[in-house]
């Protein structure tokens, strides 16, 4: 008489195959997946370490537009109050050539750009990618923005100033006056002045905000790369 083989055996036999299969193909997903993760994290290392560096660079550049702001705000205050005084003229020269000027911002945004490039969900911080958004795709267009207002002022009004009213200008060092005393009784000057002045003094939210802005990512990163 012929046996034939036990089902109950081959069908253990077979899960148990099924099992080993399964238990690998799990292992190496599980893996791979680790090791994508673990891609992701020297990434986001990178971004992180680069966009410190240009945040650093973008902190002092903005320091030092708005201290030549509020230079030019202290230069506005000696002209409008020369009126009376009459300074030496070479007093009111450097006055006005540190407050008829403007100022412009590059931002150090290139790491930024290639972190949207990859996806910011590269950043596993949801408080920290916000608070970039808000410097880069915020904060910092709001003072091109404003820097431009007062550049375009420069261009359409304050250089027809200069070519008529003025002798000699270099930029930021002096503005040279054909008559100060004239030139400080004009109406129409003294009207210019302040209107400059507080498209100034307008811009100068923007830096405190976006320096404010900068510092907090800044201590944010610190935190992630220790």
């Amino acid at each position: 008489m012929i046996r034939k083989p036990s089902l109950k055996l081959n069908w253990k036999y077979a899960l148990g195959e099924l099992a080993l299969i399964f238990l690998g193909i799990s292992l190496a997903i599980a893996f791979q997946n680790w090791n994508e993760q673990k891609k992701v994290r020297v990434l986001e290392r990178e971004i992180l370490t680069e966009i410190q560096e240009s945040l650093s660079l973008d902190s002092l550049e903005l320091t030092e537009i708005r201290d030549a702001f509020l230079l030019a705000d202290k230069a506005a205050e000696k002209i409008l109050k020369s009126k009376s005084s009459t300074p030496e003229k070479d007093s009111i020269s450097v006055w006005l050539g540190q407050f008829i000027n403007f100022e412009r911002f590059n931002p150090a945004s290139s790491p930024y750009e290639v972190l949207k490039s990859v996806g910011l969900q590269t950043i596993s911080n949801r408080e920290l990618r916000s608070m970039m958004a808000e410097y880069y795709d915020e904060a910092v267009p709001n003072i091109i923005e404003a820097l431009y207002d007062v550049e375009e002022d420069f261009e359409n009004n304050a250089y027809n100033l200069l070519l008529e009213k003025f002798e000699d200008f270099k930029f930021k060092s002096y503005a040279i006056p054909k008559d100060a005393i004239i030139l400080l009784n004009d109406p129409s000057v003294i009207m210019y002045l302040k209107i400059f002045r507080d498209n100034r003094s307008g811009a100068m939210t923007h830096f405190e905000s976006a320096l404010s802005l900068s510092d907090q990512v800044s201590s944010m990163i610190k935190k992630e790369l220790n």
